[in-house]
This record gives structure tokens, C-alpha cells and sequence, in this order.
């Protein structure tokens, strides 16, 4: 045809895939006679799609600096529709992924860049001809983790229930206020294994009575927040064993001069027989049982009674952890002892000069009465 300069292919020509061979020819438009002819093949590849994904989404970790490792090669298939013969890269810039520069050299470890927020530029070639390709967007987003409070304080409570056991039972829910810090929208969960609180499995059922298992013990707290990012944070349950003392459950005091059952009594001295000189342990003493527990109302030092005998009640605090024990005390004042005047104690003189010998305790069932 060519040869023959016949059947000339319009133009524009329509090729007939995957590929067609074309004769040219050229000749003298002064001696048509006079031309070349050669071919060139042409081929033809199947355009290819790149398709928007949905957004990458990440959760930060506490205490969230909006950064997150991104895996953009499980992207790929979502973007290429799967196609075999597409090939996936990434770029920072749509002006690089059009002109396939600048690629992401660690698609599968990428952190962001841009915190919270990016978006970045995908390229899908075909693998048989770099020249088909097509370029689309993907949105990398970094989700805050809940910012409860770090750190969380330990949970102390004295021993009351049965002392020397180690054991108490905590409210776990009361500590909900302080880990929340007023945020809302947040979950919290307590767990007795960071694993398990970092899988969600095996919350503890009973949040509001929980007994602690060893003495101390950590807890962990799990809060999940309405995008499904975690935080997971720990305190210690701690039980404080209580004071070590003596009771006394009486305190005698003579009566003073005016004999009216009423007298001063300095209940400080009583202080050493208490605490066995412990220095950790501090005594006070106060009118009722709900001062006592409450730590109000001391009385003061000497301390002049109102009633003859009168109940007071102590209250002795362990000063390195806060436990306390009470017990009663009572104060009696004793009237002094009724004297009498005895017979005098006579002696015989021997010799005469005015000393002798006496056995005083001769007089004694005289002077106390019998």
C-alpha cells in the first residue's frame, strides 16, 4: 500500500490493540515518483485508574504529639483496584507524583510529617509502560488518644476489716473523677494485667467492691474515647497496717486540795506508755469518739476533768501513713486517804539523855484508822 501509495490511513488513526505495524511513506511533491517508505510499530497499553481511598486513620499514643507509623503499602490494593499490572508509590506533593519523583523510600514505615493531618499523593503506572499512570489523594489522620491524667495517684486505704490480713476493699470508681479530669466522652476500665487492659479482655467485674489480691498492687486503667483510641495507664492499690500501741484504759489522778473529784491531769504522760516511744506515732485526746475519728476538737494539755470518773478518747495516728486506731480512756480522780492523829510513841530512857529508839509503824493502824 504504501509502496503504491494506496490505502491511506486517515488521521487520526484509531490503532487496533495490544499493537500495529505502520508503513510511512514519503515522497517529492515535485516528482511523486520519487519516495521512501519505512514502518515503526505502535502499542498500545491499557489505561490505567488510580482510585481516592478511604482516609488512613491512626491512633496517637498518650501523650499525643499527632505523629503516627503509617503502613501505606496496605493501601495499594485499594488504590490499584487490584490491578496486577499497576504499580503503587507515594509522594509528599502532586507535582512529584506526576512526575514520578521524590517517592516515599519506606512506604510500609512512613510517619507523618504533618501532625493530625496530611494528605498525601499516590502514582499507579501500569507496569508495562511507565507512560500510563494516574495520581489521586490519600488522607493520613492521627486520632488523639484520651488524655487522662499521668500520672495517676496511688489508692490508700488503712487497714480496718480485719487487721493484719493486707486486705481492704477499694471503690475503683471513685478514682473515675481524677483519671478524667473532667473530659467527657471518655470510657474507663480497670484491669489487673497491663495486656489484658491493653486487649480489653478481662475487665474487672466489680469496679465498685474490689478486694486487692497482694498488698501493693497494681491496677490498670484502660480509657477508650468515641474514635477508638486507647489510653492505658497504672496506680497502685495500696493498705496501710495500722498502729502498733498500748491501751490505757485508766488514768488516776489524786485529788488537789479542794476535794471536789476535779482535778488536772497531764495527759501527755501518758503519751510513752502508749506508743512504746515509737516515734512514728502521735497521740491525742479528745471528748467524743467522732472527734477522735475526725481529728478535730484535741483537748487541751493539762486537761481539768468535769466528771468524776470521765470518759475521754484517745487517738493514736501512724504519722508515715495516716492510720489511726481510738480507744476509751477513763480519768478518775482518787481522793486523798483520811489521816488521823495517833497516840504519842513513849520510851524509857535508860540513860538519860533524851534519845532512844522508836518503831513507827507501831502507830500505824492509828493513823490510818484501822
Amino acid at each position: 500500500d504504501a509502496d503504491n501509495n494506496v490505502g491511506t490511513y486517515p488521521n487520526p488513526y484509531t490503532v487496533a490493540a495490544p499493537s500495529e505495524i505502520i508503513f510511512v511513506r514519503v515522497e517529492n511533491n515535485a516528482t511523486p515518483t520519487c519516495f521512501a517508505t519505512d514502518s515503526f510499530q505502535v502499542f498500545v497499553t491499557l489505561s490505567i485508574t488510580a482510585i481516592e481511598p478511604t482516609p488512613y486513620i491512626l491512633c496517637d499514643e498518650f501523650p499525643n504529639d499527632g505523629l503516627a507509623e503509617f503502613d501505606l503499602t496496605t493501601k495499594d490494593v485499594e488504590i490499584s483496584g487490584g490491578n496486577p499490572d499497576a504499580v503503587v508509590t507515594y509522594h509528599l506533593t502532586l507535582v512529584e507524583a506526576q512526575g514520578n519523583i521524590n517517592p516515599i523510600l519506606t512506604p510500609a514505615a512512613f510517619t507523618n510529617t504533618i501532625p493530625s493531618y496530611q494528605v498525601l499523593f499516590p502514582r499507579v503506572e501500569n507496569i508495562n509502560n511507565s507512560i500510563c499512570h494516574d495520581t489521586t489523594e490519600l488522607v493520613l489522620q492521627v486520632d488523639q488518644a484520651p488524655a487522662i491524667t499521668d500520672p495517676i495517684s496511688d489508692y490508700f486505704l488503712c487497714e480496718t476489716s480485719d487487721p493484719g490480713d493486707g486486705v481492704e476493699i477499694f471503690d475503683l470508681l471513685s478514682k473515675d473523677g481524677e483519671i478524667l479530669n473532667t473530659q467527657l466522652g471518655i470510657t474507663l476500665g480497670y484491669y489487673t494485667t497491663q495486656a489484658d487492659a491493653e486487649a480489653g479482655t478481662n475487665i474487672i467485674p466489680n469496679p465498685g467492691t474490689y478486694s486487692n489480691i497482694t498488698n501493693p498492687q497494681t491496677l490498670w486503667v484502660r480509657a477508650d474515647n468515641s474514635a477508638g483510641c486507647i489510653t492505658v495507664l497504672s496506680f497502685d492499690l495500696i493498705v496501710g497496717g495500722v498502729p502498733e500501741y498500748t491501751v490505757v484504759p485508766m488514768y488516776e489522778q489524786c485529788d488537789d486540795l479542794v476535794l471536789d473529784g476535779i482535778t488536772e491531769f497531764d495527759l501527755n504522760t501518758q503519751n510513752a506508755l502508749i506508743t512504746g516511744v515509737n516515734p512514728v506515732l502521735n497521740v491525742s485526746y479528745h471528748p467524743t469518739q467522732v472527734d477522735a475519728d475526725g481529728n478535730i476538737n484535741p483537748l487541751p494539755i493539762p486537761y481539768t476533768n468535769t466528771i468524776n470518773p470521765e470518759i475521754i478518747f484517745v487517738r493514736v495516728e501512724d504519722n508515715t501513713t495516716g492510720c489511726y486506731e481510738t480507744f476509751e480512756m477513763e480519768l478518775v480522780v482518787v481522793p486523798p486517804p483520811d489521816i488521823f492523829m495517833p497516840d504519842p510513841l513513849e520510851y524509857c530512857d535508860p540513860d538519860n539523855d533524851g534519845f532512844g529508839e522508836f518503831t513507827l509503824t507501831d502507830a500505824d493502824s492509828q493513823v490510818t484508822g484501822g
